[in-house]
């Protein structure tokens, strides 16, 4: 029984879009988590690994908890979908578990809780706005807010960081145009 478990878990999750946020097999839930098993069409790995370490963090300390089946497997259907929509021009048989990195880790800070309110962000403190928006991606931001922050720290990070030096005013206002999105 516990053979043919594995063996249907282990083919499940080849393709890590099949599992709840590539992490969860929804027969499993919190029982088995897969971490660094998705892979940005730009970005890295262990950044997205961090950030899923985060979430099954608070899932074992229960401070957070997964959704129903059948939740997880609406959801992971939604999102099969959309990714094979937005990446179908970069999928190949080969690299099956593409993935949008700001999309994904922003869909796993809403998770987790430490998504930054860009908007307020934006009025409260417009130049640590300005470089979480047109700065390098860093998982940082995610540590401005929510569980296991350090604010204070990060912001003198994210301020002290080399970012683009010349930015048109067309540029800045589609950021504040996504960032109220």
């Amino acid at each position: 029984m516990h053979a043919e478990l594995v063996r249907k878990v282990a083919y499940d999750a080849r393709i890590s879009h099949d599992l709840y946020k590539h992490c969860v097999h929804p027969h499993l839930g919190d029982e088995l988590f897969f971490i660094g098993f998705v892979r940005p069409y730009f970005g890295a790995i262990p950044p997205l690994a961090e950030m899923q370490a985060r979430w099954y963090a608070l899932l074992c300390s229960n401070k957070l908890a997964l959704p129903d089946k059948e939740t997880m497997i609406e959801q992971s259907k939604t999102y099969v979908k959309y990714i094979e929509w937005q990446l179908t021009p970069y999928r190949t048989n080969r690299i099956v578990n593409l993935t949008d990195f700001v999309i994904y880790s922003d869909d796993l800070a809403r998770t987790i809780g430490c998504r930054p309110h860009l908007v307020k962000m934006f009025f409260s403190d417009p130049s640590l706005w300005l470089k979480c928006m047109c700065g390098p991606i860093m998982n940082a931001q995610y540590r401005l807010v929510g569980p296991h922050s350090k604010s204070d720290q990060v912001r003198q990070i994210i301020k002290e960081v080399r970012w683009l030096k010349h930015l048109n005013l067309m540029s800045l206002f589609l950021l504040f145009v996504y960032a109220i999105i």
